[in-house]
């Protein structure tokens, strides 16, 4: 049994370490430089890059390293997040998170420190020094892993939250935001664990939030907080005092599940019903909208989540509907004045 457990250990390693035939290369989809928006003749703004079978990659990963064809239970890809070459995946239906190291070639399931997978993780966020940042609900608490699967700390359980479920890194201020929708409540730490400060209600005044789906900040700090039954955006200065209030129109959205900022120029929503994601403006004017239902490129089937990773200039998108992750690439050229 060691000596098989050896075998199965160096068979990973060597896997990790290979840079050429990696197993990632058999389920991923490659990009067409033709799938751009907006259309030509006006220059591109995103292109389709590449697509992820999420469910493939686990079962590949596990299939070559045992020499077996074991299939795994289906993952649904609830929430993702990404940065440079690791994207973080949470499943639906059980919580476990994945982890998709594109670099080493590698996929791993974070675990607990007794080493069972995770469970009843909600959301999911990852900073440039590749940390991982996971929402657990059901121990309400932050779980803090390394890119290899290291377990680094977690911290949280004191506040007695009701239902946390959602997070946002602020990489420039150190800061990671903690989103109790239950209580329309916003708990902000510092990225070692320490609690600063906290803001907002339940409500649907200026400051208070009803149906809060997700948030997110940008590079100044600013923090976007987007509500799905009143359909609008709130943003909040780095210190939490209100900013304004973007109002989204209901010719676009149905129901707006996810938000992302590129920089502080853009904002990007994803509607789950529409099957889309939509670019705004900070005024909250459309600019252009991409996808429809469907399982082509560029198509979406029960979208949920969607995340902008500023160092690698890319869109990630996840789909419980399907098993893929999707990846759009960000062109040089500038949303405004657009066309």
């Amino acid at each position: 049994m060691q000596t098989r457990l050896m075998i199965l250990a160096g068979l990973v390693l060597a896997m990790s370490l290979s840079g050429c035939q990696g197993f990632l290369q058999m389920v991923t989809q490659a990009g067409d430089d033709g799938l751009v928006w907006p259309l030509p003749p006006t220059p591109a703004r995103l292109i389709y890059e590449q697509a992820v079978d999420i469910n493939q990659a686990v079962s590949a990963y596990i299939g070559i390293a045992t020499g077996s064809g074991q299939n795994l239970q289906m993952i649904r890809p609830y929430r993702v997040a990404a940065s440079r070459d690791l994207m973080v995946v949470v499943d639906q239906d059980r919580g476990s998170a994945h982890v998709v190291d594109r670099y080493r070639n590698t996929v791993n399931t974070l675990k607990y420190t007794n080493g069972r997978a995770v469970t009843a993780i909600k959301d999911v966020a990852v900073d440039d020094m590749k940390r991982i940042y996971l929402l657990d609900s059901l121990k309400a608490q932050v779980l803090v892993y390394q890119d290899n699967g290291q377990f680094i700390r977690q911290f949280g359980a004191a506040l007695l939250w009701t239902r946390p479920d959602r997070l946002a890194v602020d990489e420039i201020r150190q800061r990671l935001y903690v989103a109790d929708s239950f209580q329309g409540r916003v708990y902000v730490f510092s990225l070692s664990g320490v609690f600063l400060y906290m803001f907002g209600e339940q409500g649907k005044d200026r400051g208070r939030f009803s149906g809060l789906s997700d948030l997110t900040a940008d590079m100044d700090g600013n923090l976007y907080i987007l509500e799905a039954i009143t359909r609008r955006i709130q943003k909040f200065s780095p210190h939490g005092a209100w900013l304004q209030t973007i109002e989204l129109d209901k010719e676009y959205f149905r129901e707006p599940v996810a938000i992302g900022v590129e920089k502080t120029d853009v904002i990007y929503i994803a509607d789950r019903e529409r099957s889309q994601v939509v670019v705004l403006d900070t005024a909250g004017q459309k600019i252009l909208s991409l996808g429809a239902l469907g399982r082509g490129r560029g198509k979406f089937v029960e979208l949920t989540d969607i995340s902008f990773d500023q160092s690698r200039q890319r869109l990630f998108t996840s789909e419980m509907g399907s098993s893929r992750l999707q990846i759009f690439r960000r062109t040089p050229e500038a949303w405004l004045p657009y066309p």
